[in-house]
């Protein structure tokens, strides 16, 4: 299951591999083409809320990561308020919509 979120220029794309995988695609995919694993937990807050933390491996750390809290608008689309750590140390906030393709 593929999801786009965006806040501003092109949209980030995560295709849900399995329950606690996937990974980040990095403009259009082609065959070989390197992509982002991640591993995340997804928790229902709400009727219509629910926060997703989406871990990545980078540095070889594993302390780089999006915290977000989505808002669901119609269906499987909505909005999202997204915080990105970099080896554990918030370093952006953002917010934008985010849809299924």
């Amino acid at each position: 299951m593929d999801y786009y979120f965006q806040s501003s220029g092109v949209p980030d794309r995560y295709q849900f591999l399995s329950t606690t995988a996937g990974r980040k695609i990095q403009g259009t995919p082609q065959e070989g083409t390197p992509t982002n694993a991640f591993s995340f937990t997804y928790t229902v807050t709400s009727a219509t809320t629910a926060t997703l933390q989406i871990n990545f491996g980078y540095y070889g750390v594993g302390r780089d990561r999006y915290d977000c809290d989505l808002t669901f608008t119609d269906g499987s689309a909505g909005h999202f308020v997204r915080r990105t750590y970099r080896r554990g140390v918030l370093k952006h906030t953002d917010n934008g919509a985010f849809s299924q393709e």
